[in-house]
């Protein structure tokens, strides 16, 4: 992604994908929950048991970014102040972290609320609607009960996990 707004994604590359989707074999795209799902269901003794699934792709996000330039320069303060602390952490100007670490949590609570107010980008939600009936006509069922489940591209990954940071409504 780019905090620039701008899609580093191949336009061609979808906003939702199926598990059976070939493009959707990369953890950049459909994040660390996403992938492991399809994972499984490439595994035969298991494919059987995960359900029919789609996955809302990270190019949503810079979609998201593009019609909220504020909510990208949060995060760009963000990351700012992040390295502030470090460094203050660093050379053990723990007063100057503590300050620091006041700024980044009232940052991230400004981003928080900023996100929860945004409207989905019609095209995200375009895509998302038809990925959800798609999704109903595979199982079979009209107004299938689904469960969502956040992840980011960087969660839950070999070196790093983030689980439960992500919360979903």
């Amino acid at each position: 992604h780019s905090l620039n707004g701008e899609v580093k994604f191949p336009a061609e590359f979808p906003l939702t994908v199926t598990l059976e989707d070939e493009r959707a074999k990369n953890r950049d795209h459909v994040g660390g929950k996403g992938f492991g799902l399809i994972e499984l269901k490439t595994i035969s003794e298991t494919a059987s048991k995960v359900p029919e699934a789609f996955v809302i792709t990270a190019p949503v996000y810079d979609l998201i970014l593009q019609e909220n330039p504020e909510i990208k320069t949060e995060i760009e303060s963000l990351d700012q102040m992040s390295v502030q602390w470090l460094k203050a952490r660093l050379t053990g100007n723990n007063e100057e972290a503590g300050v620091r670490e006041g700024q980044i949590t009232a940052i991230g609570k400004t981003i928080k609320d900023m996100m929860e107010g945004i409207n989905l980008p019609a095209l995200a939600e375009d895509e998302i609607e038809k990925a959800y009936d798609e999704l109903c006509r595979t199982v079979g069922e009209v107004n299938v009960a689904v469960a969502v489940r956040s992840s980011g591209v960087q969660e839950d990954g070999a070196e790093k996990s983030f689980a439960g940071q992500n919360s979903t409504k």
